[in-house]
């Protein structure tokens, strides 16, 4: 219930809670979109200030690291 309660927040709130759980990032399967993803990546690009990380080679899945810098990761 709560990821489903979620989702109904705009994106920037969806991006601090998600932060604020201290999860290492956000999958998104752009196959599930009617623009393959493309409003959701353009949205997640612009909140985190940097594009998808580890692009799958078929495009189907966006990769965006949250709270980088954590763990001696970039």
């Amino acid at each position: 219930m709560f990821y489903r309660k979620l989702s109904t927040k705009p994106m920037a709130e969806q991006l601090v809670t998600i932060k604020a759980m201290d999860l290492f990032g956000i999958y998104v399967y752009r196959r599930s979109y009617a623009d393959n993803g493309g409003a959701v990546v353009l949205e997640l690009t612009r909140l985190t200030g940097h594009p998808p990380a580890l692009p799958r080679a078929d495009g189907a899945i966006s990769f965006f690291r949250l709270n980088r810098g954590r763990g001696g990761r970039a």
